[in-house]
C-alpha cells in the first residue's frame, strides 16, 4: 500500500466511521426500546453460555459452550437438544466454543453485566474491526489514488454496516457468525497479501484465521477445506504451502474440538444428538422462495446493486 496515498485512505475511514457511527445509534435505540425480534432468543442463549461458562469449573466443562449455570444444585436439569457431560452439566454441541468464549471473556474481564447492552458493546467492536479489514482489503486490491476513490471503496462496505441484515445481527443479536465474519475478513485479507508477497507471517495469519473460524463457526471447514484445494490445484494461484496451512488448521481445530469433547461428554451421546439435528435441519422440506425473499428482506436495495454492477462491469 505503500503507493497508495495516506490521505485517500484516512478520508475512507472517516466515511467508514461516520456509517458505523450511524449504525450504532440505531442499533443502540433498538437496544434501548427493548423491543422483540425474530431470533432474540440468540442474545439471551449467547448470555446465558457465557454466565455459565464463568461461573462453571473449567476442569468440568473444559471450555465447551455449558448451558448449566454454577453450582451441584444445576446439575441434571435437561436443557433442549443440549448434551449431559461426565458432571451432570449440559452442553450445547450445535457449535464450537470460541463465539461463546468471546464475549464470556471479555463480560468477566471488564466485570460487566449480562446484558443485550454489553453484548451490543461487544458486537460493535467486533463490527468496526471486520469493516476496517474488508476496507483494507479493497484499498489493497483497487489501489485508490484519489480521496474520493477511497470513499467508494469505504461505500462499498456499507452492506456489511448499514444493511437490515447488519443492523439486526450485529445489534439486538449476538451468535458466533458475528464473530466468524471477522476471521472471514482476515482470512480474505491474508491470503490476498500471500498471492502476492508470499510471505510466511501472511501464511501463518491465514492458517490462524481459519483455525479461529473453524472454532467458532461449522463453516469454517467448508471456506478452508475449499480454499485450500483451491491454492493446491488451480494452476495460476498456486500455493502449495499456503494450502497445506490451511488442511493443516482445519486438522488442528479438529483434534481441539474433539479433545475437548472426549474429556467432557460421552462421544457416542455427541454424535447421535449431532445426527438427529442435521436431519431435523437439513434442507429437504426447505422453502427456496422464503429464501430468497429474506435475502432481499435482509439486504434490500443492496442485494439490487450487485448483478447490475456485473453487468455494467460485463459489457465494459
Amino acid at each position: 500500500m505503500e503507493n497508495i496515498k495516506s490521505r485517500s485512505i484516512l478520508f475512507g475511514i472517516a466515511t467508514l466511521l461516520v456509517m458505523i457511527l450511524i449504525s450504532s445509534w440505531i442499533k443502540y435505540h433498538d437496544v434501548n426500546k427493548n423491543e422483540g425480534i425474530d431470533n432474540i432468543e440468540a442474545s439471551y442463549h449467547s448470555l446465558l453460555v457465557s454466565k455459565s461458562l464463568n461461573e462453571g469449573r473449567m476442569s468440568e466443562h473444559h471450555f465447551l459452550p455449558i448451558v448449566t449455570q454454577g453450582g451441584d444444585e444445576n446439575k441434571d436439569i435437561p436443557w433442549g437438544a443440549a448434551v449431559r457431560d461426565k458432571s451432570g452439566g449440559y452442553i450445547y454441541t450445535s457449535f464450537p466454543s470460541l463465539g461463546f468464549l468471546v464475549p464470556a471473556a471479555v463480560i468477566k474481564l471488564l466485570s460487566l453485566d449480562y446484558t443485550i447492552s454489553n453484548l451490543l458493546l461487544i458486537n460493535l467492536v467486533i463490527l468496526a474491526a471486520t469493516a476496517l479489514i474488508f476496507y483494507l482489503l479493497l484499498i489493497y486490491i483497487f489501489k485508490p489514488n484519489k480521496s474520493m476513490d477511497a470513499v467508494l471503496v469505504a461505500l462499498a462496505c456499507s452492506p456489511l454496516i448499514l444493511s437490515r441484515e447488519s443492523l439486526a445481527s450485529t445489534g439486538l443479536l449476538y451468535w458466533p457468525q458475528s464473530l466468524s465474519q471477522l476471521f472471514i475478513a482476515t482470512f480474505l485479507m491474508s491470503s490476498c497479501k500471500v498471492q502476492n508477497t508470499n510471505n510466511n507471517t501472511w501464511i501463518i495469519v491465514a492458517g490462524s484465521s481459519i483455525y479461529l473460524l473453524a472454532m467458532t463457526e461449522w463453516t469454517g471447514y467448508v471456506i478452508g477445506g475449499l480454499s485450500a484445494i483451491y491454492f493446491i490445484l488451480n494452476k495460476s494461484r498456486r500455493n502449495i504451502r499456503l494450502g497445506i496451512t490451511l488442511i493443516s488448521s482445519l486438522s488442528i481445530a479438529a483434534i481441539t474440538f474433539l479433545f475437548q469433547l472426549h474429556l467432557t461428554l460421552d462421544l457416542k451421546d455427541f454424535f447421535s444428538s449431532s445426527a438427529a439435528r442435521f436431519l431435523v435441519r437439513s434442507g429437504g422440506g426447505a422453502d427456496f422462495k422464503s429464501l430468497f425473499l429474506g435475502y432481499y428482506q435482509s439486504f434490500g436495495f443492496f442485494l439490487i446493486t450487485l448483478p447490475v454492477f456485473f453487468s455494467i462491469e460485463a459489457l465494459k
